[in-house]
Order: structure tokens, then sequence, then C-alpha cells
């Protein structure tokens, strides 16, 4: 499966059996697939059992056999997967109808590319969801490494500073210069932005064209959310 990622952290732990193999996929990918399953119609009480459902089902041999790096995106492969699953879902529940093209089965409820009026399709939601843990488990790695070197301050002006302070405020609070916290939060996001590429390249083909387009298209996703 090599192509996605050399990370040792990433597909050689998903390729593990046991609960280890499990908690790591289960806990990296949980919350786009569980945006996509609410998105989705399925009742809030079904979510949490049909997202393990899926988990489970997912680290079995085939699953992983067939996610080849070499044909698209880790993300595309999973929502795809997750997508599936809920259709399979509804067929046996007798949820499903043909569309009026009788071409695709929908929810009785509504249709799975269809969102709530001001909302997201599923896939949209599971997107999202992707993205923004793309970025906080980057932040994390890069928090963990300043708070080792005792340089929690650094972290703190750059996040002060997303937040919206000036640069006068961000400097008092953390009592040194204005061009201390410049510095300190410029590095910062130098090391995040490198972090955020080392997440994503575990989950595109091994190309940095691929790896930029992905960085792009998530970096939309997140600029929509925050105009939204």
């Amino acid at each position: 499966m090599s192509g996605w990622s050399d990370d040792p952290t990433h597909w050689s732990l998903l390729l593990q059996s046991g609960d280890h193999g499990w908690t790591y996929f289960y806990e990296r990918y949980r919350d786009p697939v569980v945006s996509l399953f609410q998105r989705g119609g399925l009742p809030a009480s079904q979510v949490d059992d049909l997202t393990q459902e899926f988990f489970l089902s997912s680290l079995q041999r085939e699953f992983l056999d067939s996610a080849n790096p070499t044909l698209g995106r880790f993300r595309s492969y999973l929502a795809t997967a997750a997508r599936r699953f809920l259709i399979s879902h509804y067929r046996a529940s007798g949820r499903l109808k043909r569309s009026p093209q009788g071409k695709d089965l929908v929810p009785l409820e509504e249709g799975l590319d269809v969102p709530a009026e001001g909302g997201l399709t599923p896939e949209e939601a599971f997107d999202l969801a992707w993205a923004r843990g793309v970025l906080a488990r980057a932040t994390a790695t890069v928090q963990a490494d300043y708070a080792l070197r005792g340089k929690e301050a650094h972290a703190e002006a750059f996040q002060r500073k997303q937040e919206g302070e000036s640069w006068q405020a961000i400097a008092a609070a953390l009592g040194t210069s204005e061009a201390s916290a410049r510095g300190w939060a410029s590095r910062f996001g130098d090391k995040l932005a490198r972090a955020v590429r080392a997440e994503i390249a575990g989950t595109v083909p091994d190309s940095e064209s691929e790896l930029d387009s992905e960085l792009a298209y998530l970096s939309q996703v997140l600029e929509r959310a925050g105009r939204s």
C-alpha cells in the first residue's frame, strides 16, 4: 500500500490486526463518517452504532486491499465507502425507493445528495469534518513540540492572532515586544503549515501536485465554512 505515505504511524497502523489498528482508524476518521451519516438522514439514535459497525467492517482485509493509492485520495475513497454502507443499511431496512429516473436508490425522507435547507450535502459535511480533523491533528502536533521545548507562549501568540487580537494586546499579554510576538506567531504558522502538509501527504497519491491540490481543496472547504 505504499504510495500514500511512508509514515509508519499511518497505513502500517491501519493494517495492523486487533484493537490497536481499529482504534487508530476509528479515532482518526470517526467524525467525517458521523457527519456523513447525520446529513444522510440517519436517526441520531443510530449514528454511533452504525459508525462503529462501518469501521469494524472497513478494517477487513478486502477493504484496505482495494484502497489503491495510485487511483485517488483516501478521503474520497472513505467517503464513497461510507455512503455505500449507509445506502446498504437503508436498503436492508426498507427505507429506500427508486429515484424518478430509476437510476439511484435514495432514502424515503430525502435524497442523499439533497442538503437540508441552508445546510450541507452528506459529502460536503464529510469533507468539512475531514478538513477540521487535519487541521486539529496538525495543530496538536506542533503545540506538543512547542510544549516540550517550553515555548508555549509562541503557540499562544499564533492562536491569539488567529482569534483577532492586535499585536499590541498579544505582546502585552505575553510580556514581550510586538516584534517578538510577530516572530513567534510567524514561526509557529510555518511549522503548522508543514504539519498540515505531512497530515495530508498520508492520504493522497505520492506526488507534489496531488498534495498541493488536496491542500487547496481542504483550505477552500474551511474558508467556505468560516464565511457561512
